[in-house]
């Protein structure tokens, strides 16, 4: 979807959104991939649509203790490694 003029109200992009320069929206944005120009206005809530990883099916021991589910974690960056 490309946006070159101005849209009052909210945008859903299942794919890539384009906001080109002269771009004006009024509304909270849904996307999955975001170009903006240099010069695009969004007045309202950037909300980028993320997939969740696929769920790994693993065999389930009939012995084996079930694993707490855990939070997920931001990433983090390691500087000290090589």
């Amino acid at each position: 979807m490309v946006i070159g003029g101005t849209v009052v109200g909210p945008v859903l992009a299942r794919e890539l959104l384009e906001l080109q320069s002269k771009a004006r929206v009024q509304g909270d944005v849904r996307y999955k991939s975001l170009e903006m120009a240099q010069g695009a206005v969004i007045a309202g809530q950037l909300q980028p649509q993320l997939t969740p990883p696929p769920v790994a099916h693993e065999p389930m021991a009939s012995n084996s203790p079930a694993e707490e589910p855990r939070e997920p974690t931001e990433p983090t960056l390691d500087l000290d490694r090589p």
